[in-house]
């Protein structure tokens, strides 16, 4: 596993990433996934309220919990990412900056999402431009 590791480095890191998850102690109907899906999910609500009051680190805290809570469901990847950009239009480059590291760290983790996450980091580069 070790030397796997070594010849393809992001992929076994991907891979033991996401390999928890699909543990037979955390397939759907085990009570800590239900719970742990159950908090991703009131996390991800909570974040939107705030989100739609604008109220950006308190999304972005609210969607940070939901992701530490369930990492393998984009749409919590793609809430923080959005509060982040939304952050960074309002000319915080430290947001700009959290946003494009962000995206550079989970962007060979979500392949599959991976012109999904160059929009995002388009977009973002556009608004901190506009900052400087």
């Amino acid at each position: 596993e070790i030397s796997a590791c070594l010849v393809g480095s992001e992929m076994c890191i991907r891979d033991s990433y996401l390999g928890f998850f699909n543990s037979e102690i955390e397939k759907k109907g085990n009570p800590s996934h239900d719970r742990l899906e159950k908090l991703h999910l009131v996390h991800n609500k909570v974040g939107d309220v705030y989100f739609q009051g604008k109220n950006w680190d308190s999304a972005i805290g609210n969607y940070k919990i939901s992701i530490k809570n369930f990492p393998e469901k984009f749409n919590g990847h793609q809430r923080l990412i959005l509060a982040l950009t939304e952050k960074c239009k309002e000319k915080n480059y430290e947001s700009c900056i959290e946003a494009r590291n962000y995206i550079s760290d989970i962007r060979n983790i979500f392949l599959e999402k991976k012109d999904e996450l160059n929009k995002y980091l388009s977009d973002i580069n556009k608004y901190q431009k506009r900052i400087n």
